[in-house]
């Protein structure tokens, strides 16, 4: 928590000048009890006939000094809000904007490792608690302790008599805070963690609503958000019994000392030596114990925000200290053009897993020739094609990209050769434009256009009412499984990389869109290094070398033809989607 507190740094001088106000506030407010005291002590008098008798000049004189206070200090609070608000906002701030940095530089490791629920959760309401915090300490740290100690000071001052009490009920205020304060922050804890649940069970279920519905599961998933929203219910539940236990006894504590102080004057002003003037002494003593009792108070809501943010802060300082697993090579070399990719080698195994996902794969895809990889699904087409853009790192062998292997480039330099189309068609929310401009933001009209003629996107593009300006909503639900496909494959075009991967992209294309594409591929992408992973033999036939995986290795690479006759599980896949005669005509 601390360690999150040092990017307070920057706001250092606010934060004195908000502080300062704040003291400013109390010291004013500590003036006022004494100010009626001196008004009813020396504004009221009794004449020899016992009548009151009210000094006028007095009274206006001494109130018109105690409106002023009032007023100072009123002007204090709004200054010291202001600096308070604005140093909380402006930390939230670069707080969120180094997560969000930080969760930039994740592979996918360390994505998989947190999740994105609580990712989610972190970012948003983790900084807002702690936000909170900041707020609160700012305007109370120093308020509360001022009053409280300088109201502790000027009511043994007045009086020391009926002050006595609070030798009694302040430390059985301070010994509750400290008894709240370790009960409740194993509780707020847990309330972070089944928050992050709750946020991962609807995630899960708004992303997944069609499959929910399909297959009737509405009343299975109600059940499971059901059995995350009890749980967290029962956590809150829980805290809030904790303060709904802790305010009433501290409102019930500050009560007591109030009629101690009362009744202690009582007997005061009936004794015969005592003077009457006690009268305002008691007022005085009241108004110093009601600010004692507040700042007490204050302090015990602080004491029930501490556990939580010190939670959500933990949160936080634990994504920004994690150990990314990838990074760039301080000395990264040279970026050399070609396009040439080698794999020697190869084996991944995931952080966790008995088995090697990969291993032993090892094939060369040159600019100018199509590289194809098959198999069965799990066969570990998709982990091979994470390893060049380093979305994972290789576990044993290398994998170089024009002669230098992937881990001695800059990141950046290494993924602007690649044009990347995942197995997802991903869209942004924004344009078509926008969205084909992702990796170029400066492409030309007639570059994007280009892109989409070679996607086959073109035609359903144009005949949208605002063509390329067509919005394009969250996730891209308003295009079909095929056009988002098309849409990506045209960005990945767009770029003009030096190495295209298409990672199973063209599975909802038909088989006419599909044989278009490859075919715009092969006539405009000669001098690029084309890899292809895909389910369907026809997409890979062509190709000028396949890559046959089983379980993570290598069974076989060659081209169709060779497959077909040597290699048994290509051609067990090829017999699954064409007949005897539809092969025998390639």
């Amino acid at each position: 928590m601390f360690k999150l507190f040092k990017n307070l740094k920057p706001y250092v001088l606010f934060i004195i000048i908000g502080v300062s106000f704040v003291a400013a506030q109390g010291i004013l407010e500590l003036q006022l009890p004494d100010m009626l005291k001196q008004i009813i002590n020396e504004g009221l008098s009794l004449s020899e006939d016992g009548a009151p008798v009210i000094d006028t000049a007095v009274v206006f004189r001494k109130s018109a000094i105690m409106l002023g206070f009032a007023v100072l200090a009123s002007v204090c609070a709004l200054i010291s809000s202001y600096f308070a608000a604005k140093v909380a906002a402006a930390f939230s701030k670069d707080v969120r904007r180094k997560l969000f940095s930080k969760v930039q530089t994740f592979s996918a490791t360390e994505l998989d490792s947190f999740g994105t629920a609580t990712l989610i959760n972190r970012s948003t309401n983790d900084i807002t608690q702690v936000q909170q915090l900041v707020v609160m300490l700012m305007r109370v740290a120093i308020f509360a302790p001022v009053m409280l100690i300088g109201g502790t000071v000027m009511a043994f001052k007045t009086d020391i008599r009926m002050t006595a009490v609070l030798l009694i009920s302040v430390p059985l205020i301070a010994i509750g805070a400290v008894v709240m304060l370790k009960v409740s922050f194993p509780v707020f804890k847990q309330i972070q963690t089944r928050t992050d649940k709750l946020t991962a069970v609807m995630r899960e279920n708004l992303t997944g609503v069609r499959v929910i519905r399909a297959f009737n599961r509405e009343e299975t998933e109600k059940e499971r958000f059901d059995k995350a929203n009890k749980d967290l219910t029962k956590s809150l539940i829980f805290a809030y019994r904790i303060m709904a236990v802790a305010i009433p006894l501290v409102m019930l504590l500050m009560n007591f000392t109030a009629i101690g102080v009362t009744f202690t004057v009582a007997r005061g002003v009936t004794s015969a030596g005592w003077d009457p003037s006690a009268v305002g002494n008691m007022v005085a003593v009241s108004e110093y114990v009601f600010h004692i009792m507040f700042s007490i108070l204050v302090v015990g809501m602080i004491a029930s925000m501490i556990p939580r943010a010190v939670v959500s802060a933990g949160r936080i300082q634990q994504v920004l200290d994690s150990e990314v697993s990838i990074k760039d090579n301080p000395y990264a070399a040279d970026c050399p053009a070609g396009g040439i990719v080698e794999f020697d080698n190869v084996g991944l195994r995931f952080a966790g897993a008995d088995k090697f996902a990969v291993r032993n794969i090892s094939f060369t895809a040159k600019p100018g020739t199509v590289t194809a990889i098959i198999g069965s699904t799990g066969s570990g087409k998709s982990t091979i094609v994470n390893l060049l853009p380093r979305f994972y790192d290789v576990t044993e062998g290398s994998i170089k990209v024009d002669g230098v292997d992937v881990r001695d480039y800059n990141l950046m330099q290494l993924r602007a050769k690649l044009g990347f189309v995942p197995q997802k068609a991903l869209l942004f929310t924004g344009t078509i434009a926008d969205n084909l401009r992702f990796q170029k933001e400066d492409a030309s009209d007639e570059e994007i256009t280009a892109a989409a003629k070679m996607a086959e996107a073109y035609d359903f593009i144009t005949k949208k009412e605002d063509g390329f300006d067509s919005i394009v909503t969250q996730g891209g639900t308003n295009f079909s499984g095929g056009q988002k496909q098309r849409l990506a494959i045209a960005r990945a075009f767009v770029g003009k990389p030096e190495i295209y991967v298409f990672d199973d992209c063209f599975s909802a294309l038909d088989f006419k869109t599909d044989a278009k594409v490859r075919q715009n591929i092969s006539q405009n992408l000669k001098g690029a290094t084309v890899i292809i992973i895909a389910q369907r033999i026809s997409t890979v036939m062509s190709a000028d070398n396949i890559i046959v995986l089983d379980d993570g290795n290598i069974a076989m690479q060659g081209r169709h033809e060779e497959l077909l006759k040597k290699c048994d599980v290509y051609r067990e896949i090829a017999l699954s989607q064409l007949s005897e005669e539809e092969l025998g005509n390639v």
